[in-house]
């Protein structure tokens, strides 16, 4: 009984400093005028309304997408707000995600790679607040957090975990959402998988890994490790 007092009042502490942490990067970048979004796994967890403490010793940096502000102004949140991260014992930094993948044109919203642009509908990036506690956070829709995976780059073996949890919860949840209106980041995942066929490949093959239960992933591990190392081996692929 006392050692789950202690985990529950070391989780509450941990809630605690990042949610304070979150209303004063967001009171920074309001200051300058820069217009910011909050995404990645905190947001994808508040998204589904569940306690940041869920996220357990996952937690590293808070992920931002910045749309628009001057670039001095941008400049100088960054530097006030990157501060403020640091100085929280449960974070490192302030990561600002997708620089120039996701583009705001006027009334156009497009999402690149490489050279390749799709324009995409205004809706799916309107500010979508998600609420806790007393927090407003800026952010998108649930379901667009889950599609801007398509413009990350590689993925470790626990981002896939994270990622296929938040999609059955997602789909659980009872959100309603317009399919076609992401047929965009469709695209652009096919496009992904055709130059990159290898990290599909394993990109497939740990999303199957880590949907099978734990006392099965087990037993596999050891075959998995060693076929990641004779594929990397014969086709000289490395993991970032």
């Amino acid at each position: 009984m006392a050692l789950q007092k202690e985990v529950i009042i070391r989780e509450e502490e941990i809630e605690r400093e990042i949610l304070q942490v979150l209303g004063e990067v967001i009171t920074i970048f309001q200051k300058y005028s820069v217009d910011v979004r909050i995404v990645g796994s905190i947001a994808r967890v508040l998204a589904l309304e569940e306690p940041i403490s869920s996220l357990n010793d996952y937690v590293r940096d808070i992920d931002i997408i910045i749309i628009s502000g001057e670039d001095d102004s941008i400049q100088q949140a960054m530097i006030e707000a990157n501060q403020i991260v640091k100085n929280c014992p449960y974070l490192s930094y302030l990561d600002p995600v997708f620089e120039n993948k996701i583009i705001q044109q006027e009334n156009e919203w497009l999402i690149r790679y490489k050279d390749i642009t799709l324009n995409v509908a205004p809706e799916v990036f309107d500010t979508y607040y998600l609420h806790y506690r007393d927090l407003e956070i800026p952010s998108f829709h649930p379901v667009t957090l889950f599609h801007l995976i398509t413009l990350g780059g590689s993925m470790r073996p626990k981002d896939w975990r994270q990622l296929i949890i938040y999609a059955r919860k997602l789909k659980a949840s009872g959100i309603q959402w317009n399919e076609s209106l992401y047929r965009p980041f469709h695209s652009l995942s096919k496009l992904r998988e055709k130059d990159y066929p290898k990290d599909s490949f394993i990109g497939s093959v740990r999303w199957i890994y880590l949907s099978l239960p734990k006392e099965t992933q087990d037993l596999l591990s050891p075959f998995i490790r060693f076929g990641s190392s004779i594929y990397k081996l014969t086709l000289g692929w490395t993991e970032n």
